[in-house]
């Protein structure tokens, strides 16, 4: 009798007010604001879309109200809202329909996990660690009375928590979480923003941060895992701020609410510290000098093309994430644990073996597996590919020597038998990108990883042999792979032609020191990161000029310009089926007489197309005006196979004239059964969905790591760079040769040959790629620090 007693006294007044708003807003408040609008019909694929969506909405509620110690005066009034709307709903002089009821469902989900959340931020920050779980026992106790902080004699022993004042522990717990809610209000805005798979992205990112809150150091295996797997761009055509960056805005936003490890160590000696500094310094500068001046207005084009000066984010962000994966490690790891080994290793295998699955089926689906006369190069899953590059090729160079490094240092069979399967499936990859360096790098690589195990092998006197038979067996099951890639009709016609391509590459490379401006700032500080497509494209006096596309408006209207240059399409991935009926509907015009427009229907990974149907179409042009083509067409075998075997497919919309502009609206692919398959087809929103490639590179990279750092970055970042390199080698490599140090010793090995796959690819094009060679020498700096204070310890436990 006394609980209901309590519950009525301290419920009574929260009903009673509801009760009475739900009223006022259903009688007088309505004939105000108008009659509620119908809840939409809609399936139940949608109203599920809704339902997660509305509750996201209300996640912040319930975390600010927990946060500010009001959770359970919130939970009080919430809950008798809802239970008034309810009751009140039922009247005869309300009229609701299913989705009104789906939001409060909504809302009491969404504030249910926003109160789960902040309980769970204020235990972590109200006490440490290693009694967080002891202290979320305590959470349902409300925050604006006081902690029970009685005697330990008075208390059992698992209740014995530190006795912290209460305004002191919320001073901790709100310390860092205003820029936590600012990061994760950032990427809450880009998730509702996204072109496509909003609720999928969000679900999956509330999952990964729910995630982090409970094991913080998650993210040392996730982050190399999904670094090169989880790719969206050629779906949604965003490159600025994509998938992944977003993963690393919820992976920062986790670290800086756990706050920094209280047994972290230095990661590095002071003097490569100055250096990184320096670096980072001349980064920064080079992103600015890229990215201003900012246009008086954020056109249509500022963000979604690579003449922009915002392509300076896109190349600049790599540094950015890679800094800032150092800086996590360095701040939030303790010191003499194995947390690098046994979660950064694995994930970066997992991303490897990933990305293996996808080159594997791509070959198997466009070229064939064990023919390798074929012409065809594989990309997997590196769309930054789209504009050519050897972003794959640094990404094997700096992945293949951990396989190694995994396997020695695990003495277990069924680690040796995946190593091993993973590392013929690398050569494969190695092969199948039909690349002279890289081949030549995969050698290098194998013998450097075999003089090292040599050495070990020495210096440990004749223990370890075991690791000296499965490298020399590795060696000689790979043997055979290689020689079948490199007989190959197509390798030996790559091969014939090396004089012709270094011929043409030094050329290259001459116009690009011309093209650079001349003052003392420029040659110091470079021309600014992303620029060179831009400044190719302006100055470039011969060769290959670059196709390229922009979005124009003209009032209320927005249409794609397509401008004639070498080839480029902007492509969109739909799905067709095979011997059906689609109509294709676009209008066009040019100010250019007798003009002609191709829109290809193909089965394309990423540049090669399989199979087309090439639909093109000559109109008059010569004026302003819109001229419309429909196209009634049948797609015969195009799209046929299973699920496993059947290649994406694409349109594409191209412009073949040598001179003239092609302007294009409208763009519509509908089947028999009348659906749209295309997405934005009259650009209304700029380039979502689109995704440009090209099959001419050398107007959009540099080709040479230390010829790009020059422009992009002057003398500064050539000098830089080369002494960071240097030092950072010299620094792994003594402990790698004298100790038989064996992360020391495979990032000396990764190093090396993306060094060498540098001499002819200029690989910080590619953003992940450049956080990815960040990483990896983050893991060689915690590894050799480790080893150096475990050493330092022993030292001093023996002295005593």
């Amino acid at each position: 009798m006394q609980k209901i007693t309590d519950l009525l006294k301290k419920y009574s007044f929260p009903l009673s007010f509801t009760a009475l708003i739900w009223l006022l807003f259903f009688t007088v408040g309505v004939r105000w604001t108008g009659e509620l609008p119908p809840a939409p019909a809609e399936a139940g694929g949608a109203l599920f879309y809704q339902l997660v969506k509305g509750s996201m909405l209300w996640i912040p509620l319930g975390l600010l109200f927990t946060l500010a110690g009001r959770d359970e005066t919130f939970k009080r009034w919430f809950l008798s809202g809802v239970f008034t709307f309810l009751i009140i709903s039922l009247t005869p002089v309300v009229k609701l329909g299913l989705w009104d009821y789906l939001e409060v469902v909504a809302a009491v989900i969404g504030t249910g996990i926003g109160v789960w959340i902040g309980k769970r931020i204020l235990a972590k920050s109200l006490y440490p660690s290693g009694e967080a779980e002891a202290a979320l026992a305590l959470a349902d106790q409300p925050l604006d009375s006081p902690l029970d902080v009685r005697s330990s004699g008075e208390r059992s022993a698992s209740e014995q928590l530190p006795a912290y004042p209460v305004q002191a522990a919320r001073a901790l717990a709100l310390l860092r979480l205003p820029l936590v809610l600012l990061i994760l209000g950032l990427a809450g805005w880009a998730i509702w923003n996204f072109p496509r798979w909003q609720i999928e992205l969000g679900v999956v990112l509330l999952v990964y941060f729910i995630l982090l809150l409970r094991l913080r150091y998650a993210w040392l295996f996730i982050l190399p895992a999904l670094l090169p797997t989880f790719s969206l761009v050629p779906w949604t055509g965003r490159f600025s701020l994509d998938e992944f960056d977003l993963v690393m805005l919820i992976t920062l936003a986790a670290v800086i609410y756990h706050g920094p490890h209280p047994e972290r160590r230095p990661l590095m000696p002071r003097p490569i510290g100055l250096l990184f500094s320096a670096y980072a310094l001349v980064c920064v500068t080079a992103f600015f000098i890229g990215v201003l001046p900012l246009p008086e207005s954020l056109e249509l084009n500022f963000f979604n093309n690579y003449f922009s000066g915002f392509h300076s984010w896109d190349v600049g962000k790599g540094f950015l994430w890679g800094f800032l994966f150092l800086g996590l490690v360095r701040w939030t790891l303790p010191g003499a644990t194995r947390l690098m080994e046994r979660l950064f290793v694995p994930g970066l295998l997992s991303g490897l073996f990933l990305v293996a699955l996808v080159g594997l089926r791509e070959r198997w689906q466009y070229a064939d597996l064990l023919d390798f006369s074929v012409p065809y190069r594989i990309t997997a899953t590196f769309w930054s590919m789209h504009t050519g590059g050897a972003h794959l090729d640094a990404y094997l160079a700096l992945l293949v020597p951990f396989i190694g490094f995994w396997m020695v240092r695990n003495g277990r069979f069924w680690i040796w038998t995946v190593g091993l399967v993973l590392f013929l499936l690398s050569v494969y990859l190695v092969i199948s990108t039909g690349t002279r360096t890289t081949l030549v790098v995969l050698f290098m690589e194998m013998l450097l990883m075999g003089l090292f195990v040599i050495k070990r092998f020495y210096n440990a006197r004749n223990r370890g042999l075991s690791n000296l038979l499965v490298g020399t067996l590795i060696t000689v099951i790979v043997g055979p792979l290689l020689y079948l890639g490199t007989s190959g009709s197509f390798f030996q016609q790559r091969l014939d032609q090396v004089e012709r391509d270094a011929e043409v590459r030094l050329g290259h490379w001459t116009k690009i020191t011309n093209m650079m401006d001349t003052d003392i700032v420029s040659q110091i500080l470079g021309m600014g990161f992303g620029r060179f497509p831009a400044i190719y494209l302006e100055r470039h006096q011969s060769g290959a000029t670059p196709g390229r596309y922009e979005f124009q408006q003209l009032g209320d209207n927005t249409y794609l310009t397509l401008y004639p240059g070498e080839t480029l399409y902007l492509a969109q991935k739909v799905r067709v089926y095979d011997h059906q009926e689609y109509q294709l509907s676009l209008d066009m015009k040019s100010r250019q007489k007798d003009l002609m427009i191709s829109v290809p229907l193909c089965e394309k990974h990423l540049l090669n197309s399989k199979r087309c149907h090439w639909h093109s179409h000559r109109f008059p042009g010569g004026s302003d005006g819109w001229h419309h083509w429909v196209l009634q067409f049948n797609t015969g075998p195009l799209g046929e196979g299973s699920w496993l075997g059947r290649p994406p497919t694409e349109l594409y919309l191209y412009n073949p004239n040598e001179i003239g502009t092609v302007d294009l609206d409208n763009i519509s692919l509908i089947d028999a059964g009348g659906n749209e398959l295309l997405h934005n087809g009259g650009f209304d929103l700029s380039g979502d969905f689109w995704f440009f490639k090209t099959h001419e590179h050398l107007p959009w990279h540099i080709k040479n790591l230390w010829l790009a750092a020059f422009f992009d970055q002057g003398w500064s970042g050539v000098i830089l760079l080369s002494l960071l390199l240097a030092m950072v080698s010299l620094y792994f490599f003594g402990p790698a040769w004298y100790a038989g140090n064996s992360a020391a010793a495979v990032v000396v090995v990764a190093l090396v040959g993306f060094i060498a796959t540098g001499l002819f690819a200029s690989p910080f094009d590619a953003p992940r790629i450049t956080q990815l060679f960040f990483m990896v020498i983050g893991f060689g700096l915690f590894e050799i620090m480790n080893e150096t204070g475990h050493r330092r310890a022993v030292n001093a436990a023996s002295a005593e």
